[in-house]
């Protein structure tokens, strides 16, 4: 019954995340195709921008889709292929020379199974933090941590950025939906930030 239960909340979860993601998105691609289209001959500078917002669009939706299938692919179950796909967001992500990033592992935590929807809520929490420092710190140095003490999955990471306060900061870095999914599994989140943002999670398994 618990194995039926997690599936069908793994299945509405992919289901919002489609209507939300991936249908909002080419809703917004629609538009601004349409206004392009009036801006080409008339105003040629503003039609390139806008252009380079629906490439850019589109590029993150196919990340999405791609974040998507990736999850539901029973293969990737393993604590060892998160490790592999987060490394390789970094290296994408992290493409100036002068932000240097560290991604340590715990040995012990590269065997463990996870199911679907705790893999795929752990990859979409590191992905956030990733992607915040990235944009938003101005850091030159980035650190990310996963191990696994007993039976709960340990996250760390931390910035040399500028911080920021988060009761004022925009809800639209996710901060919100990190905490969501952690409180999920009836994890703990320690973030501070100041010169520099610590994160500190706990996920039991």
């Amino acid at each position: 019954m618990n194995r039926i239960v997690a599936v069908e909340r793994t299945r509405r979860s992919i289901s919002k995340d489609l209507h939300d993601d991936i249908g909002t998105t080419l809703s917004s691609i629609t538009l601004m195709n349409a206004v392009l289209k009036n801006k080409i001959e008339s105003q040629p500078e503003e039609a390139k921008k806008m252009a380079t917002k629906i490439e850019n669009t589109s590029r993150d939706m196919i990340q999405n889709m791609s974040d998507i299938v990736w999850s539901i692919n029973p293969n990737n179950d393993t604590m060892e292929k998160l490790i592999y796909r987060l490394q390789q967001f970094c290296g994408d992500v992290f493409d100036k020379p002068e932000i240097q990033y560290h991604f340590t592992v715990d040995e012990a935590i590269k065997s463990k199974i996870l199911n679907m929807q705790l893999r795929r809520d752990i990859y979409l929490i590191c992905k956030e933090i990733i992607n915040n420092a990235a944009k938003y710190s101005q850091a030159t140095n980035f650190n990310l941590s996963l191990s696994l003490k007993q039976k709960t999955i340990i996250l760390t990471a931390h910035d040399n950025g500028i911080g920021f306060d988060e009761n004022t900061v925009s809800k639209g870095n996710g901060l919100m939906n990190i905490r969501q999914r952690v409180n999920t599994y009836n994890g703990e989140v320690d973030l501070k930030s100041d010169s520099g943002t610590i994160w500190h999670i706990s996920i039991p398994t």
